[in-house]
């Protein structure tokens, strides 16, 4: 991964200092991309219901209507 966005960094001629951070980046949206994919596939399991996976919060104004 690191060789491809290497790669990709020299061919944009964007600054190689900021390699780390998008590779950062790249992960963190994966792994919330899979997070996401994981919990609407097990939203069944151990008794979980969809209705009941988000609640508001107490305090949240009633003018969103949550």
């Amino acid at each position: 991964m690191r060789q491809v966005y290497s790669e990709l960094i020299a061919a944009r001629g964007l600054p190689p200092a900021e390699l780390g951070e998008r590779i950062l980046l790249a992960w963190s949206f994966a792994h919330g991309y899979a997070t996401l994919v994981l919990e609407e596939q097990t939203h069944g399991l151990y008794g979980l219901a969809r209705e009941a996976r988000w609640r508001p919060a107490r305090w949240a104004p009633s003018c969103c209507n949550c």
